[in-house]
């Protein structure tokens, strides 16, 4: 089968730039397309489902937690020092899911992406070695992780922007995010994203990179 991106076909992944490979039967094409396009003449009608951007439900705890656990993992094997076998675990997804924080990307009926979006401040950010962008009222996620299938697919900036949307739809304009020193897919996601580097904050000692974007 031949590949070519939903982008193409005028069907979305809700949010620009975030589009997902579909595959193209042997013999198909799509509508629209002229004859240079490589296709075959018959013609069908593609459609992708737009990824839904949800609260957690205690139901999807163990999905999330193999997720966050991959990441971990793959982590550990890079040598990074983020995420570890303490952290983070199903107690912190199940707890981020009572307080209504947790939130996920699905695609198909599948989680693909998950985060704890946190509304109501983080102390450890009071203290920053430098300076945040605005004094406002702002959005923050923590726990942030991208099925293995999914990553490199533009699904981490998909659920970046679904925050700022639900960011906004509360009257905040302001998201803040930190991340490890070492975390470079993250750090490249950010600066992709807009955020601006502010300074240093600290977890019990262990600093962090901190951003912030105004919306």
């Amino acid at each position: 089968m031949d590949k070519a991106t939903v982008s193409d076909y005028n069907t979305h992944w809700g949010i620009a730039d975030s589009h997902p490979l579909v595959d193209v039967p042997e013999g198909s094409q799509v509508a629209g397309h002229d004859k240079h396009s490589g296709f075959p003449a018959s013609k069908i009608h593609i459609t992708a489902e737009c990824p839904i951007f949800r609260q957690a439900v205690p139901e999807d705890i163990h999905i999330i937690s193999g997720i966050l656990r991959a990441a971990a993992e793959r982590m550990m094997a890079q040598g990074k020092k983020q995420w570890d076998e303490k952290y983070p675990t199903e107690t912190h997804v199940a707890s981020d899911i009572k307080r209504g924080e947790g939130h996920v990307l699905t695609s198909e009926g599948k989680i693909i992406a998950y985060g704890a979006v946190v509304t109501d401040g983080e102390p450890a950010y009071e203290n920053i070695s430098g300076k945040w962008l605005s004094d406002r009222q702002y959005v923050v996620v923590h726990r942030m992780a991208v099925s293995m299938e999914h990553e490199c697919k533009g699904v981490g900036r998909t659920f970046l922007e679904h925050v700022e949307q639900y960011a906004r739809s509360r009257g905040t304009y302001s998201f803040r995010v930190d991340t490890n020193f070492d975390n470079f897919a993250m750090l490249r996601l950010l600066e992709k994203s807009g955020f601006t580097y502010c300074g240093e904050i600290s977890y019990n000692g262990s600093p962090r990179k901190a951003f912030e974007k105004l919306l």
